[in-house]
């Protein structure tokens, strides 16, 4: 159901591209925003010649002199194919190995063709990051600075920042677009399954026979603080009833007669 939801193309599945994939590599432009890195989205008029009208989703200005950095966000979902699908049930993150071969192969000619550099930025709805985006990654961590251990921690921030947006957009899109009934048995009702056989209920659970029973909680009298000692239960000191261990008044919380929480005082 999750992976229909996030795959079915009926309704051009609008939700897919606004709060899964702008909302993800918009996190990524944040993060190399923060590196110092001049950089800016859905830049027009980036690739030279014909293919003009093609935008990456990001891309990151070097400098007089340097290559600029071609980026293209692309979500992935694991295969069908039958050829593949049991290649990609074993292998971790074959569908963004998919996806960043396909960016690959409608990029990186035309950007090394202008002496510039192409990097895909591949996620699965798991949340399985291509190896290239993470290397980018660690590389505007570092550009950031300070001691190795503070890039780790700040390359763990980012990471659960990547995650979290994934997450939170593969959430949005199933929740918004479960397949449901929509024609003459919508809403759904009991009687639209009255042609299926009745199940029977599930046999419940025995207790083992050499489970002894738990032995019955002995009782215990009811106390209060003496009248006029302006103590509530929780914070009177522990009573002694004759031939009983002492029992502190904070499980005692109603006494003879209706009396409330205070001593001298009558609940209503």
């Amino acid at each position: 159901m999750g992976d229909h939801s996030l795959r079915c193309a009926a309704d051009s599945n609008p939700l897919r591209r606004t709060e899964w994939h702008d909302a993800s590599y918009r996190v990524w432009h944040q993060l190399f925003r923060m590196a110092g890195w001049e950089s800016r989205m859905e830049v027009t008029g980036a690739l030279i010649g014909d293919y003009s009208n093609k935008r990456p989703d990001i891309m990151i200005f070097r400098g007089v002199g340097e290559s600029d950095v071609f980026i293209d966000f692309v979500t992935c979902l694991p295969p069908t194919k039958p050829d593949v699908v049991s290649l990609a049930a074993s292998t971790p993150g074959h569908a963004a190995d998919l996806g960043a071969a396909k960016e690959i192969g409608d990029w990186l000619e035309l950007v090394q063709r202008q002496g510039d550099e192409f990097v895909p930025i591949a996620v699965e709805s798991g949340g399985w990051v291509h190896e290239d985006a993470l290397d980018l990654l660690s590389e505007a961590c570092g550009a950031i600075g300070g001691y190795p251990g503070e890039r780790q921690a700040l390359l763990t921030y980012w990471r659960q920042r990547i995650s979290m947006a994934n997450a939170r957009g593969v959430a949005t899109v199933i929740k918004d677009r479960t397949p449901l009934c929509i024609g003459v048995h919508h809403p759904v009702q009991p009687h639209h399954f009255s042609h299926l056989p009745a199940v029977p209920a599930p046999l419940r659970p025995r207790q083992a026979p050499h489970l002894p029973a738990l032995p019955a909680p002995a009782v215990r009298p009811l106390l209060r603080p003496p009248a006029g000692s302006g103590l509530c239960l929780p914070c009177a000191p522990p009573l002694r009833a004759e031939g009983c261990a002492a029992t502190s008044p904070r499980f005692l919380l109603v006494g003879a007669g209706g009396a409330g929480l205070v001593a001298g005082h009558t609940g209503d």
